[in-house]
């Protein structure tokens, strides 16, 4: 999957981000449409769009899964960087939610990354 596809799925999954991607899609910039889906997960995540949220972890983990190396970088870089101020962002019953919504292979990543930074 390259970034063009990615943009495409993405308004596919949320169709508001339309106009916001069409102009990043221009500069072709992984981390920057991941930036702008993470925060828009993170909207539905605060606003309580199970739902929606859980759908988007999905379609994070298959541009993680089938992307190329820029577009799982900047997963890496920005999604699951930002995990950590998602969850805190919940309330403890919201957040046993969406940790049950994370897919087991993103969820895998961010374990790992939470283990190298504490070395």
């Amino acid at each position: 999957m390259n970034i063009e596809h990615a943009i495409s799925e993405i308004i596919l999954m949320v169709p508001e981000l339309k106009k916001e991607m069409k102009k990043v899609g221009t500069e072709k910039n992984a981390f920057v449409v991941i930036g702008i889906f993470t925060k828009h997960i993170k909207y539905f995540v605060e606003n309580k769009f199970s739902e929606r949220y859980s759908k988007s972890l999905s379609l994070m983990n298959i541009i993680h899964k089938k992307g190329d190396s820029c577009l799982r970088n900047a997963v890496e870089q920005i999604f699951i960087y930002s995990l950590d101020l998602l969850l805190f962002s919940c309330d403890t019953s919201e957040k046993k939610s969406f940790i049950k919504g994370i897919p087991k292979d993103l969820y895998m990543v961010y374990i790992h990354q939470i283990s190298r930074s504490a070395l």
